[in-house]
């Protein structure tokens, strides 16, 4: 009983993450005499959000300065998946409870998103 409690909570907190931040980072620098500040948020609902709206293309002057390419976000694959990963140990989760998938599947795939492989 205790087992399904933890795994409805774990569901809930899971879906639940779409409404935050899955990804973000404050970036400041010096590059042209004074600071820039650049907050980037990436959420799960498939959105990159900008602050200020023009810290893209600040973002990519500085990676021409050191030699990187631009940033695109439309071409970035993992801007496309990273909504599937909750949606997928979701699922994972859906099917524990209905029985389908034994914990210890349950924890091991847990565990694998959670690590990133």
């Amino acid at each position: 009983m205790k087992v399904r409690i933890l795994t409805l909570v774990g569901l809930v907190l899971i879906l639940a993450s779409y409404a935050f931040p899955f990804w973000s980072t404050y970036l400041s620098s010096p590059i042209f005499g004074y600071t820039r500040q650049v907050y980037i948020k990436v959420m799960l609902a498939g959105y990159v959000d900008y602050t200020p709206p023009d810290a893209l293309m600040q973002l990519n002057i500085a990676h021409h300065y050191v030699g990187l390419p631009p940033l695109e976000p439309e071409k970035m694959i993992e801007l496309k998946l990273i909504p599937l990963l909750p949606a997928g140990l979701a699922a994972v989760y859906i099917l524990h409870m209905l029985g389908k998938i034994r914990l210890r599947w349950l924890a091991l795939i847990t565990y694998l998103a959670l690590i990133g492989a």
